[in-house]
């Protein structure tokens, strides 16, 4: 029995002292080496000399994934044969983006890289953000800079607007020009702007103007500006000094030129894609310049040619229009117009009789929120009456509505191009002041209640001439009642 136990205990002093000799020892956790550091170093050419050993850089820089690394970070850039150069800087090694890069020369900024999409960005090959991979071995940017121009700001970098101060201020400029006696305040033109800097260089640059007021750089340094503007053979020109500017401010460049008398006027109809003749009408005029007589032909079947129909002659008392005449083709009169003013020559009543058919009408005119209102009440010889009320804004009727004793009722909404109405200081007004609005209708939305006409334009298509006056019409037609197109008519005109 003890031989027994003693083996037992023998066997298990064996297998243990195995056990251990066959077991793997717990490993030691081992300290990771700190990554290996890259450098970059930037190098850049500018444009124009800089009398300085050295300049300082101002740079965005962040990770591929957007993180931000420098913000602002200022980086001295010392001189080496042609080039700026910096020290190399210690980064981790990974890929970044530059977002921002401007070079100063101590307070004055000379240069920046533009970014792309930018106005400037075209001045260069490669825009910013510019992507880097920095290595143990290092790495090295070039950033393309252009000089900061007379009037550039942050804006045409593609910078904030708080990136750094523009060498430009705002001014407002708006074009006019006076013809005959009406003002074209709201008109398209051509603005040169030259700028006298304080070294005797001159800045140039071109605007389009359109119409009202228009914001319009300007450099900051300049000690004298030179305005041009340009619009229907028309030159308006100022010369304004530092002083003269506010930021902000509206500066009005204006110009006057006589009107043109329009001579004549053909009418044509599109048949089967042709243009047929249909009328015209010969303007007259006195030798103080105002309208002397219309003459009016029209197409008749039975004739080849055109035939004369009407002829207005316009009645004077001194300077002042006081009635229109009109005449047959056998010259015997069939119609008059007259006309009462107050002392400021406006209107204030208008009657016209045409065969044995007269109508009265007694002019009203005031503003109401801004706007001029007309007002026309009508009175027919036969007892029936109707108010006519017209809505104008910058010179131009842009609403009527007319409404009849009898029920029926009218009005429209219209709007206008920038050019020259030629019939407006010079044609006889009628019953309706219908060619009252100084520019040219090119769109009308009109709605009936009664009678419907058979056809109305709808489409204003013109051309014009070098002053602004138009040449050439095409009217679009549509049915009044199925707004189906119908027909094109079009005019001429001659000055």
């Amino acid at each position: 029995m003890k031989q027994v136990l003693n083996l037992f205990l023998l066997s298990v002093l064996f297998f243990a002292a195995c056990k251990k000799e066959n077991e793997v020892p717990e490993s030691i956790p081992q300290p990771i080496p700190a990554p290996v550091a890259g450098k970059l170093q930037f190098a850049v050419e500018l444009e124009t000399a800089v009398d300085a050993d050295s300049i300082d850089a101002v740079a965005d820089l962040s990770l591929s994934s957007g993180q931000a690394i420098w913000v602002r970070k200022h980086i001295r850039l010392g001189k080496q044969n042609s080039q700026w150069v910096s020290a190399p800087m210690e980064l981790p090694q990974g890929q970044y983006k530059l977002t921002a890069f401007m070079l100063k020369n101590g307070e004055e900024l000379i240069s920046v890289a533009p970014v792309a999409g930018s106005v400037r960005a075209a001045g260069v090959q490669q825009a910013l953000p510019v992507s880097v991979g920095v290595t143990a071995s290092g790495a090295s940017l070039h950033p393309q800079v252009l000089p900061i121009g007379p009037v550039d700001g942050p804006a045409a970098f593609g910078y904030p607007a708080h990136a750094f101060q523009s060498n430009a201020m705002d001014i407002l400029v708006r074009a006019s020009v006076k013809v005959g006696n009406v003002m074209y305040d709201s008109i398209p033109a051509s603005l040169e702007l030259i700028s006298t800097l304080a070294n005797g260089q001159e800045y140039k640059a071109q605007f389009a103007l359109v119409p009202g007021a228009n914001l319009i750089p300007v450099a900051r340094q300049a000690v004298q500006h030179r305005l041009v503007m340009k619009q229907w053979n028309t030159v308006a020109e100022r010369v304004i000094t530092p002083e003269e500017v506010q930021e902000n401010g509206l500066l009005v460049l204006a110009a006057e030129r006589d009107i043109k008398r329009l001579r004549m006027e053909m009418d044509y109809l599109e048949v089967e894609g042709q243009w047929q003749l249909k009328g015209n009408s010969i303007f007259s005029y006195r030798a103080d310049g105002d309208l002397d007589r219309v003459q009016y032909y029209q197409k008749k079947p039975q004739y080849q040619d055109l035939q004369a129909t009407y002829t207005d002659k316009g009645v004077y008392s001194g300077n002042r229009l006081t009635g229109v005449l009109r005449y047959d083709d056998r010259q015997v009169q069939v119609g008059k117009t007259w006309y009462e003013f107050d002392g400021a020559g406006k209107i204030t009543h208008v009657s016209n009789q045409s065969y044995d058919v007269t109508i009265h009408g007694a002019i009203e005119q005031g503003v109401e929120n801004g706007r001029q209102q007309t007002e026309i009440y009508y009175l027919f010889d036969n007892g029936s009456t109707m108010h006519y009320s017209m809505t104008y804004l910058g010179g131009n009727k842009i609403a009527d509505k007319a409404i009849s004793s009898k029920g029926g009722q009218e009005g429209g909404t219209y709007g206008y191009d920038t050019n020259i109405n030629p019939y407006q200081q010079i044609m006889f007004p009628d019953l309706y002041l219908s060619r009252s609005s100084k520019n040219n209708l090119s769109s009308q939305q009109k709605g009936y209640t009664g009678a419907i006409p058979s056809s109305v334009p709808y489409k204003f298509e013109y051309t014009y001439d070098a002053d602004g006056y138009p040449v050439t019409l095409i009217k679009y037609y549509k049915s009044g009642m199925t707004g189906l197109d119908l027909y094109r008519t079009k005019t001429t005109f001659t000055y």
